[in-house]
């Protein structure tokens, strides 16, 4: 999923001409950075889909949930705080950089005890969750939150590139443990026992994050009103990036959300398992294919060469929609085979939901990159407005369909706000680029 942003008001504090710059991280430190990224993103992953494959329907559809939950916390608490941040610490030194990341981890414990109680409520009466259970999800839900900005930190700072290793280590051990578990209870496990090898994991890694960090005591929440006045300044910085964030999140997430507030536990569970799977699959293509065009489109934009970045936006979405072709017609041949869909079924996967799903993926990466090329065009508005729309026909759709169709409403529902995300994006990708061609006296009817 594209991330948009708009052009916030930023304060740039420079760093002092006596002080050495860390912000111009070597190829080699971005490579280390990157690879310890996508190892993270790959643990998470396989870890999340084994578990909603291996439990029961009714407790994958508490996990499924639980996914959601903490992500929702993590961008409420984040508050995208960080799409600030990062372009601030490019042009600090080591003593601003730990001063301006203490300051964003003071603005997180303050966000963390902000939402914690509609956190809770949400676990308990959402999510059915008992008291113990919700007390480990509290401390996933933080654990996951400061794990993301880790990324961002490490970089503009190589220093702090590790602390992804360490969120790659807690991944990967969560993951083993996990795995291991189930294979001495014959394949099962419980979801208590598995939030708190989570919830374990994770508060082992913050430990680890207290060693490598250096901000001392700089980093404690400490209730004075200058710390209020912090907290409010940096609410105001983050406005436009976390609305832009949160418009993003909902067009990905909305039909989880609606599904599981509109269906049982258990047919909640039956789609987490099929979404997640045709997710991870549009995940995968969005790194490798997508991500990869991102700069192309960029450059091209940049010297106002429009029609070069939108042939390159269309001839790798002609990739994308080619890879997710050649995935549903293996998935059709390979149910073919015997035993096969009955081998599917037992894990509650089906493959007509799981092609339904993946034709939704694949509208929606074709419009990634007619946004992309908004975003290049500086459209961000243009993006939020089409991101925002598709959320809102999505739940309507996805809501109505579920009542009446059960997970095969969901699935087309789902289809249907992509189709419009996809539409509506072609709509305004051609318009932004008679625009810049008219400006740019390059238009030709």
């Amino acid at each position: 999923m594209n991330s948009v942003a708009f052009d916030a008001k930023e304060t740039v504090v420079p760093a002092p001409k006596d002080t050495v710059v860390e912000s111009a991280i070597s190829s080699r430190e971005t490579a280390i950075t990157a690879t310890f990224k996508l190892i993270e993103v790959a643990f998470r992953l396989l870890f999340v889909l084994a578990i909603l494959l291996l439990l029961e329907p009714k407790v994958a559809g508490q996990f499924g949930l639980l996914n959601t939950l903490v992500a929702i916390f993590s961008l409420c608490a984040g508050f995208e705080r960080w799409g600030v941040v990062w372009r601030q610490l490019a042009g600090m030194g080591r003593s601003d950089c730990d001063a301006l990341t203490a300051k964003t981890l003071r603005f997180f414990q303050f966000n963390h005890l902000l939402l914690a109680p509609a956190f809770i409520a949400a676990a308990y009466f959402w999510i059915r969750l008992n008291p113990y259970q919700i007390g480990l999800a509290v401390c996933i839900a933080i654990c996951e939150q400061l794990a993301v900005g880790i990324y961002w930190l490490a970089t503009v700072q190589g220093r702090y590139r590790w602390l992804i290793a360490i969120t790659a280590g807690k991944n990967a051990a969560i993951l083993l443990t996990a795995a291991f578990v189930a294979y001495l209870s014959s394949w099962t496990i419980t979801l208590t026992l598995l939030l708190e090898i989570w919830a374990i994991a994770g508060l082992t890694s913050l430990l680890a994050f207290g060693r490598i960090y250096h901000g001392g005591d700089a980093a404690k929440l400490r209730f004075r009103l200058t710390v209020f006045d912090e907290v409010a300044a940096q609410y105001r910085e983050s406005r436009a990036h976390f609305i832009t964030g949160s418009a993003a999140f909902a067009s990905g997430q909305i039909d989880r959300i609606v599904v599981g507030a509109a269906a049982g536990l258990a047919l909640t569970g039956v789609y987490f398992k099929n979404v997640f799977l045709a997710a991870s699959v549009y995940s995968a293509v969005t790194i490798i294919l997508h991500n990869r065009a991102v700069p192309a489109i960029y450059r091209a934009t940049a010297e106002r060469r429009y029609r070069d970045a939108l042939n390159t936006a269309r001839r790798e979405s002609l990739k994308a929609w080619v890879a997710y072709a050649a995935i549903v017609i293996v998935l059709l041949a390979v149910v073919q085979v015997p035993g096969v869909t009955e081998f599917l079924v037992r894990f509650s996967i089906s493959p007509n939901h799981l092609a339904g799903l993946l034709l939704a993926f694949s509208l929606r990466t074709l419009a990634d990159y007619n946004c992309t090329f908004l975003n290049a065009a500086s459209r961000e508005k243009w993006v939020l407005a089409i991101h925002t729309s598709m959320t809102a026909l999505s739940m309507v759709m996805v809501l109505l369909l579920t009542k009446s169709f059960g997970i095969a409403g969901a699935v087309g529902g789902l289809i249907v706000g992509c189709a419009s995300l996809l539409i509506s994006s072609w709509i305004y990708r051609n318009k932004a680029l008679v625009i810049a061609q008219t400006a740019a006296g390059e238009y030709q009817l």
